[in-house]
Parts: C-alpha cells; sequence; structure tokens
C-alpha cells in the first residue's frame, strides 16, 4: 500500500511474521495466532514478494531469519509494541466510570491530591482522570468532563461555579515562623528569604499592604510554578507569598503556618467550570458535585 508512509505491508502479514520469526517456527506461530500453519505461510510469502526480499532460509521442517528478517523482525517488535500500548491507552478514554478532571499542576498536587481518596471512598465506581495543564478552558479538543480554572470567572457559555476568592500571605514552616517575631519587618523577612511566583502578586505588593517601605522584596527565589514555590516554602527554603487556597491541607495539617494576619487580594478566583453535555453524564454531574461539597466543607 503506498501512502505518506511508503510500502506498507498489511497488519496480518506483520503479525505472521513477527510471530514465526520469533518462534522460529510456522507451526508454532499459527498456534499462537490460532491460524492454520497454511495461512501463515502464505502471508509470510506474499510479504516477501511485497518487500522483495527474502525474511526466511526454510531448512526442512525448521526456519531460521535471514539479516534482513532480523532487521525486520527487530522493526516490527517495535512498532507492534508502540502500536499495542498506544491502543491501550485509549482505554482510559472509554473506560465506564473515568471523569477527566483538568487543573492546574499546583491545584492538582495541593489541593486536589490530599483529597482524592474521600472521591474515591464516596464514588468508588468512578475513576478519577487528573490532567495537570496550563491550558484554559477547552472542551473542543480535550477530552475533559471539568475545569478547575483560576481567572475572573468569564466563560460565557459554560456552567460556572466560584469556589474560592484568591488570598496570597506569607507562609512558611513553624520553625522558620518562630524566627519572624509577631509583627512583619522587612530585615527579618529578608533573612528568611523570600520566594516568589511570577506570575502571581509579587511582595512588593504586600510590603505595602502591612506597612513595609524599605526592603528589596525582589530578592529571592522566583518559581515559574505556584504549587512548586509552596513545596520550597514546605521544604523550608523560605518565605512564600503563597495561596490559602492551595496551601489549605498543609495548614491544615500544620506543615505551614501563616505568621501574619495581612492577606493580600488578587481580585481573581478559582472557578468550576462545566459544558452541559458532559455534565449531563452522572458520574460527570457526581465529580462536580463533590469538588462543590469539598468547598462548602
Amino acid at each position: 500500500m503506498l501512502g505518506r508512509y511508503g510500502r506498507l505491508p498489511s497488519m496480518q502479514a506483520l503479525l505472521c511474521f513477527e510471530a514465526a520469526a520469533r518462534l522460529r517456527s510456522f507451526s508454532r506461530a499459527a498456534e499462537e495466532l490460532s491460524i492454520t500453519q497454511s495461512a501463515i505461510s502464505h502471508q509470510v510469502r506474499g510479504l516477501e514478494e511485497q518487500l522483495g526480499a527474502q525474511l526466511f532460509r526454510r531448512l526442512g521442517r525448521t526456519i531460521e531469519p535471514t539479516d534482513a528478517g532480523l532487521d525486520l523482525l527487530e522493526t516490527a517488535r517495535r512498532t507492534l509494541g508502540s502500536l499495542s500500548a498506544g491502543i491501550n491507552r485509549l482505554e482510559y478514554y472509554i473506560k465506564e466510570g473515568s471523569v477527566v478532571i483538568s487543573c492546574l499542576p499546583a491545584w492538582g498536587r495541593h489541593w486536589l491530591l490530599p483529597r482524592l481518596p474521600s472521591l474515591r471512598e464516596r464514588h468508588p465506581h468512578i475513576d478519577p482522570w487528573v490532567v495537570s495543564t496550563y491550558m484554559d478552558v477547552d472542551f473542543v479538543h480535550t477530552e475533559s468532563d471539568c475545569f478547575i480554572a483560576y481567572g475572573d470567572g468569564h466563560w460565557p457559555g459554560f456552567e460556572c461555579v466560584e469556589l474560592y476568592r484568591e488570598l496570597l500571605t506569607p507562609l512558611c514552616t513553624p520553625a522558620l515562623a518562630k524566627t519572624l517575631g509577631r509583627k512583619p519587618r522587612a530585615d527579618r523577612l529578608l533573612a528568611a528569604g523570600l520566594l516568589h511566583d511570577e506570575g502571581w502578586e509579587g511582595w512588593g505588593s504586600w510590603f505595602q499592604l502591612a506597612g513595609l517601605d524599605e526592603g528589596a522584596p525582589v530578592l529571592g527565589t522566583s518559581f515559574s510554578d505556584h504549587g512548586l514555590m509552596l513545596d520550597a516554602a514546605l521544604a523550608g527554603q523560605g518565605l512564600a507569598l503563597g495561596s490559602l487556597t492551595l496551601a489549605q491541607h498543609a495548614l491544615g495539617i500544620g506543615a505551614l503556618v501563616q505568621p501574619f494576619a495581612e492577606t493580600l487580594e488578587t481580585g481573581l478566583g478559582w472557578y468550576l467550570v462545566g459544558e452541559a453535555q458532559r455534565l449531563a453524564r452522572p458520574e460527570a454531574r457526581a465529580v462536580w458535585q463533590w469538588l462543590v461539597e469539598q468547598v462548602d466543607a
């Protein structure tokens, strides 16, 4: 068959050849594929004619791949293995009970992951599939059943529920908090090491809110991912201007603390966004309701 990929043999011929070359036997290949030995011979002979190369040496009742046959066997193994893996992956798209939740990596790691056992306990028949993505809401080109989106709540044409208004505040380990004192001081904050999220409100805004005009709040380690910045704070590497939403679990178990009361409003929030046709599926609606209930709780 000619086309973009040149003269490709049929899948049946490739399967028959691979089995025969691997097992060094037409009869054993026939048993493995549940077809007759003559069918194996016919497919292999047709493949040799198509390629113009002898693939086996026939030595009485035994066969041995030629150099060309060994070369093609390696190609067939890689190709069939890759194709099999790709087809198996499709099961995730079509398996019953699968619900795809798309979210920013930071949300998935710090908010959703600690709560997933609750979802499995509540709905054991549902298999969540968490897709970490920086893409905006897109139900046309993705398999997503719902999106956790960060923004202003403007997604016309979609069902949308506000989950949280976003607030940022200094967050750190309890041990680091003991070095900061009860009131914000620029020298102590800088000495603790500031952690920055380059895509969110900066420390400069929080310094102004706290009445701190001196210092250099741009110093310190910067991150392009808010979740990674929170991981650094959890590791005791500094003071993060972190999301109270994403840090809920860490704050709840005492891994992080909020040393100061001043919180910075971003004007944005976290939203649950869905498309009517996707949410008509009972499993997708159940996950949607569970997400809302987690916020209410």
